[in-house]
């Protein structure tokens, strides 16, 4: 079903300096120079995306002193001779904020900032590995054969609501050949501690004994979609039997509508099967999840508005609890906007997109929160549509329906305007 959101538009020149960092711009743009007819402001109706499927859930919680959010930093090495790019890194840091009780916020940043260092380490040796093989073709004058080596990390928030914190990690690394090798890791946390949560830690009993017949059962259903190796039994019994559970922190996850496990390629399957996933709806798991790590349920009737968007980003900072910078841009046709919520919104992603043969695909996470409010401001530098919005917008108004906006920026006839899809 349609729905019409409000976004406001304020559309104005922006002259952008040499400021080194997001702050520097922003207060540099706090009052902008408006050119003569030039300066519109306009309130436009956003649509979602009627194309777009909608997913449903049950549970939307906000805590408004918890806080979880990612933002994509890309580095990219080129040759200094000939400007070939030999590695490209983009890591997804996620933050957790939960002021009133500093001992958690630190205790979950801090693993979380563990295994950031980890994949810069693994990403520092990719990038020597991949200079090394570059100047080996070069000398063989073999160069064509070498596409360049890459390292990616994507964050999900899949929930925050009090009572966990939940996301994952995808990793991925090409180092040449056919595909990238890719897996997935999981972190569940306890808001009451900060403690990473096992599977033991939050299953009742029974459920303990029977969490692998459940997922042997699913597997077999799901079996004719991707094949499954002969020894995926014993896989499945060494992460998921009852004396294993206690140790199961990275295979699992909390959603917002059940509990996930899952399996990486060549785990169980092919490659080509990718992440394998399954989950088990909450109303499926009475008797086997502890009653402490249901979430609430969501109210069918929210309905709140679309984040704000204010172009230029000429908001004042001291007005927002909290203030988020993002650097996503990716070449040289960049603007600055800002983002705010009118009412508050959930399970909130900005993402970069290509458009082919009308179908948007994701090219670029660039931010992500479990909500976003009126004291919270995000100030985002991406790169500007040129024909067609290439930012996809989702949000969850808070009646559980994931709604998806695709919007951007273009320069003509002397001025930005915005484009919605």
């Amino acid at each position: 079903m349609k729905k019409f959101f409000s976004l406001l538009v304020c559309i104005a020149v922006l002259l952008f300096g040499c400021a080194s960092g997001m702050q520097q711009k922003m207060a540099e743009n706090a009052t902008p120079e408006p050119v003569e007819s030039q300066v519109q402001e306009s309130s436009e109706l956003l649509l979602p995306n009627p194309e777009e499927p909608q997913e449903e859930s049950s549970s939307i919680t906000l805590v408004p002193d918890f806080r979880a959010s990612a933002t994509t930093n890309t580095e990219r090495i080129c040759d200094t001779i000939d400007d070939t790019v030999l590695f490209t890194k983009q890591i997804q840091e996620t933050s957790f904020l939960l002021p009133a009780v500093t001992e958690t916020e630190l205790q979950i940043n801090t693993v979380l900032q563990e295994r950031r260092e980890e994949s810069d380490a693994e990403a520092a040796k990719l990038s020597s590995l991949a200079s090394d093989t570059y100047h080996t073709l070069l000398a063989d004058d073999e160069m064509l054969n070498f596409y360049g080596y890459s390292y990616y990390t994507l964050d999900a928030i899949t929930r925050l609501d009090g009572i966990a914190f939940s996301m994952t990690t995808y990793f991925s690394s090409y180092t040449g050949g056919a595909h990238p090798n890719n897996v997935q890791e999981a972190f569940n946390f306890s808001l009451e501690d900060g403690d990473r949560l096992s599977l033991e830690e939050v299953l009742q009993p029974k459920g303990t004994r029977a969490l692998e017949f459940m997922i042997l059962e699913r597997l077999q259903e799901k079996a004719d979609g991707f094949g499954l190796f002969p020894e995926y039994e014993s896989v499945v019994a060494e992460r998921f039997q009852p004396d294993a559970l206690c140790t199961q922190t990275d295979f699992w996850y909390f959603s917002n509508t059940g509990l996930v496990v899952f399996f990486n390629p060549y785990d169980i399957s092919p490659y080509a099967a990718g992440v394998v996933k399954i989950e088990f709806p909450y109303e499926d798991l009475e008797g086997i999840l502890k009653p402490e790590y249901f979430p609430a349920a969501a109210d069918p009737a929210a309905k709140a508005a679309a984040p704000v968007l204010s172009f230029p980003a000429n908001m004042n900072p001291e007005q927002y609890q909290t203030v988020e910078y993002v650097e996503a841009a990716t070449n040289d046709s960049n603007v600055t906007f800002a983002m705010y919520g009118s009412d508050t919104v959930y399970n909130l992603s900005l993402s970069l997109v290509d458009w082919v043969e009308e179908q948007p695909f994701l090219r670029q996470s660039i931010y992500a929160a479990n909500y976003l409010s009126d004291s919270n401001l995000v100030v985002i530098q991406a790169d500007a549509a040129v024909e067609r919005g290439n930012i996809c917008m989702q949000y969850d108004s808070g009646n559980g329906i994931t709604q998806s906006v695709y919007f951007g920026l273009a320069y003509e006839d002397g001025a930005y305007h915005w484009i919605t899809e």
